[in-house]
């Protein structure tokens, strides 16, 4: 059973990986279950460091275990077969922040670990209208799961480099399409302005889509630079009237 002390942010974990479409790193769950909303906003671009990644996950591991007892769990990787059998147990800082009985692994390694259902009957039980109906109750003010993956995957942008502009995996185009989803998700179902995360997500895309002499760094990324300033450009003299014409605008694909 879940613990009582820990039940509020056991049924916040459980929104924000129901809510999110497709797979969640450890590394994007941390983000996401920041507890200060500003943390997003204010953090710098540039890559966070190894040690703070490590600490970031092993410390969302043990949320997950001590919040959700088991029920969302981290499957564990299997080394590839030419890993020498010390691989795991030779990063120190790995060693410093792991406790002990948990599996050390290469930072990268770690933060791309996919957070999971303990099993499919699990996912299915706490989706059932009475189960859910009862974790949501738990969150003592109006808590959104939308808001929380947008800063989120603002934080993981702000994580990325200009190395990160192109690639099959882990490229900025699944942060930013990301960000942008949820910021208006949030918008529509909860009737609070994103105004802020989405004018820092159109300053992080300017500046990691420009060389350090301005010029574009990636003419072959052009088109996808193009629909991310044509989805910020309704930030620039932007005015709400309020949550009607707010899904008004919204509908019709653009805002005013």
């Amino acid at each position: 059973s879940l613990d009582r002390f820990y039940f509020e942010h056991a049924s916040q974990l459980f929104q924000i990986v129901r809510h999110v479409a497709g797979p969640l790193s450890l590394l994007e769950l941390s983000f996401a279950d920041e507890e200060d909303p500003e943390t997003a906003i204010r953090a710098e671009i540039q890559p966070i460091s190894q040690e703070e990644k490590e600490y970031r996950c092993y410390a969302m591991k043990r949320r997950l275990n001590s919040r959700c007892k088991g029920l969302l769990e981290v499957p564990a990787i299997q080394p590839k077969p030419e890993d020498p059998p010390t691989r795991r147990g030779q990063s120190g800082h790995a060693q410093g922040n792991a406790s002990k009985g948990e599996s050390f692994y290469p930072p990268d390694e770690l933060a791309s670990l996919k957070v999971e259902y303990l099993h499919r009957t699990v996912k299915d039980f706490l989706e059932k209208p009475e189960v859910w109906n009862m974790l949501l109750a738990a969150t003592k003010l109006p808590f959104d799961p939308s808001s929380s993956l947008s800063r989120g995957f603002l934080l993981r942008l702000k994580d990325h480099n200009q190395d990160k502009l192109t690639g099959e995996a882990d490229n900025m185009w699944h942060a930013v399409s990301c960000c942008w989803r949820y910021a208006v998700e949030s918008e529509i179902n909860h009737d609070g302005s994103q105004t802020p995360v989405l004018q820092e997500l159109e300053r992080v895309t300017d500046e990691l889509q420009a060389s350090p002499d301005g010029t574009d760094s990636m003419d072959v990324q052009r088109q996808k630079v193009d629909i991310i300033a044509k989805q910020s450009a309704f930030l620039k003299h932007r005015t709400l009237t309020g949550p009607y014409q707010r899904r008004q605008n919204l509908s019709r694909g653009g805002r005013t």
